[in-house]
């Protein structure tokens, strides 16, 4: 049998043996021993001499030495652990009741979750699972169809291959030999714009054909609403931003009446203060950090180069300044030849008429002489288009000098300067986002309050945790494995803090 035919008789028995339900690693690992046994089997040898055996040695012992995939297994751990921390079951709830206006939540939610999951384990198989336990259920239960609930689930879940950090970026960068940090920068943009394609997709379907979808109870939709949050919205306002702010400047009505048996006191008002706060405090990070990303960091060699051209034009200067005082004394401006003949007088010469000497033989005028025609052109030429010998453009008398080697520092290879597009962009920005807080906190009530509570208590650490994760790695501060290991150590915090973590869920993880 060929190997083309070995090759595809090979991947079909995979196929096979896995949906017969055999563990997937001892699958390949089987399959790949007794096909790779077949290829290289030669009557003539002793059975152990078979290149199969030298090849898996060598291969495993590759592998357990190769650097970047050594983040596999610690980015897989990071995943794992937040699993079995039991965050999955809040995020979930939460991220409901945020996205519970829009139609069709439960699949909206669960898309959110899955790029969220997909970005902190980055894998396929275990947020499919996971996700088909959490949510394929409550969206059954509350009517979905099939269709939509099997899809958001598995579309979904195979973000996990295409947003950083992918497991199947690393490997494939390991076997290309290329950047895992440029492949993670090229794959973040379009893997977040195809899960904003399926949001739009699902959203647009619902809209569509609302029975795909049916609106969720009124129980479902209501977030409860803590008694001391309640006592301050009664006490000074519904809208829960100048209602925190008052209390925190004036503490006595709230504390006075009622609020020392709710536990309420000035610290909790604060902290509630700062807690209704966040979402401001993100979009003045987030707008920061692209600011100084693209105007600041990405700008610095230009600055440095620049720099460089200024000190080496004020070098120039000085040591052209330092040239003409050792000169001495000069001549004056247009004397460059000293003592002259006076004008008219071309210095001794024959009487008039005389003929004598050694002369030129007759017919010959001039001696050598130009050929015919050079009259007219003036002897030897530059060729055609040239004006002799130039100096280089910017190379005039008054021009700094140039110490040899530094060549033209304006011609070096930088970044590209921020093009005016972007500011423009960035204004407009800037206003969009202020206009969405102003309409987010004029309905910021009580019951908003808790959503958002119940957010960043579930979201925030993940979304910290996978920020501090990609950007230690595309910032090059650390290489892969490296960023892994700082994953899955948050990840073992997270999961300790959020009380859901211990001995057997972390022997099981």
């Amino acid at each position: 049998m060929s190997d083309p035919a070995l090759g595809l008789l090979m991947l079909g028995l995979i196929v096979v043996v896995i949906m017969m339900g055999f563990p997937t690693a001892f699958t390949l690992m089987g399959l790949g021993m007794v096909f790779g046994f077949s290829t290289f089997y030669d009557p003539s040898q002793p059975w152990f001499d078979n290149k199969i055996f030298n090849l898996m040695v060598q291969r495993t012992f590759g592998a357990m030495t190769n650097d970047t995939l050594l983040s596999i297994p610690l980015f897989v751990l990071m995943g794992y652990v937040m699993e079995r921390g039991a965050l999955v079951d809040k995020m979930f709830h939460s991220v409901q009741l945020a996205f519970r206006r829009l139609p069709g939540s439960l699949a909206v939610t669960t898309l959110v979750i899955c790029t969220f999951w997909g970005i902190a384990s980055g894998l396929v198989g275990a947020v499919v699972v996971l996700m088909g336990v959490i949510a394929m259920r409550p969206m059954l239960n509350a009517g979905y169809d099939t269709r939509l609930a099997a899809g958001v689930i598995t579309a979904g879940g195979t973000l996990g291959i295409l947003i950083p950090p992918s497991v199947m970026i690393i490997v494939y960068a390991a076997v290309a030999g290329q950047s895992v940090v440029k492949l993670y920068a090229a794959a973040m943009f379009p893997g977040f714009f195809l899960a904003l394609l399926y949001l739009i997709y699902v959203i647009g379907w619902v809209l569509i054909d609302p029975k795909v979808a049916p609106k969720l109870p009124l129980e479902q939709l209501r977030a409860p609403v803590s008694p001391w949050v309640q006592h301050v919205a009664d006490r000074y306002s519904p809208r829960m931003l100048p209602a925190l702010l008052a209390a925190v400047l004036s503490p006595a009505r709230a504390l006075s009446t009622g609020g020392a048996q709710l536990g309420l006191s000035w610290v909790k008002l604060v902290k509630g203060l700062l807690m209704s706060l966040v979402p401001l405090i993100m979009a003045a990070v987030t707008l920061g950090a692209a600011w100084w990303y693209v105007v600041i960091y990405s700008q610095a060699e230009n600055r440095a180069a620049e720099a460089a051209s200024s000190v080496s034009a004020a070098a120039s200067s000085t040591a052209s300044a330092t040239a003409t005082e050792r000169s001495g004394v000069q001549e004056p401006p247009g004397a460059s030849a000293g003592v002259q003949e006076p004008p008219g007088s071309a210095g001794v010469q024959e009487p008039p008429g005389a003929s004598g000497g050694v002369q030129e033989p007759p017919g010959s005028d001039g001696g050598v002489q130009e050929p015919p025609g050079a009259e007219r052109t003036g002897g030897v030429q530059e060729p055609p288009g040239s004006d002799g010998v130039q100096a280089p453009p910017g190379s005039g008398e008054d021009a700094p000098l140039q110490a040899l080697g530094d060549g033209d520092t304006s011609n070096a290879p930088r970044t590209e300067p921020v093009p005016e597009s972007f500011y423009t962009g960035f204004a407009i920005t800037c206003v969009f986002v202020l206009g969405l807080l102003l309409w987010y906190y004029r309905g910021f009530d009580a019951e908003q309050y808790e959503i958002l509570d119940m957010l960043v208590r579930s979201v925030m650490p993940l979304g910290v945790l996978t920020v501090v994760v990609l950007g230690v790695i595309l910032l090059g501060i650390t290489t892969a494995t490296e960023s892994a290991a700082v994953g899955a150590t948050g990840a073992f915090v997270m999961a300790w803090a959020s009380g859901g973590l211990n001995f057997e869920r972390i022997k099981e993880a």
